[in-house]
Order: C-alpha cells, then structure tokens, then sequence
C-alpha cells in the first residue's frame, strides 16, 4: 500500500483534470485499491464530477467530503 501523507505531511492523491466522466470510476477504483486512506482526489468545481466520485466510493463502503480546505478536491476516507 501507498503511505497516505508524503514526506512534506501532504495528504496523497489522484488528480481528475483531463480525466473524461466515464473513466472517474476505474481511476477511483484503482486508488482505492493501491493508495491507504484517506486520500485526496482533486476535482476541480465540477458538481457532477463529485457526484460521480461519491457514487464511485460508495461500493467499497467509504466516503466522499469535499474538503474543507480547498472545495476543488474532496478527501476519501471510511464512512462511520
């Protein structure tokens, strides 16, 4: 597993600029399964973009905030 905090303390992430709608959920997928949470993903202001993110995390039972530092990115992390 990928630590989550780099060696700055900055919390690690995916990055979806570029990134076509109906690829977010492989690329989500895929950093829940090789990155420790929670994570960052950054999403830009894109409404729909987050909903697509939530729906994505909510098969493997987590969550989807966005952050309360930077509204362009929301951190994953296990739903309690």
């Amino acid at each position: 597993m990928n630590k989550a905090y780099d060696n700055r303390g900055y919390m690690i992430g995916i990055d979806l600029h570029g990134v076509k709608h109906k690829d977010v959920e492989k690329k989500v997928h895929d950093a829940i399964c090789q990155m420790d949470l929670p994570f960052i993903v950054i999403t830009g202001h894109s409404t729909h973009m987050r909903n697509l993110v939530r729906e994505a995390v909510k098969s493997f039972g987590l969550k989807a905030d966005v952050s309360i530092i930077n509204d362009a990115r929301m951190v994953i992390s296990e739903s309690r």
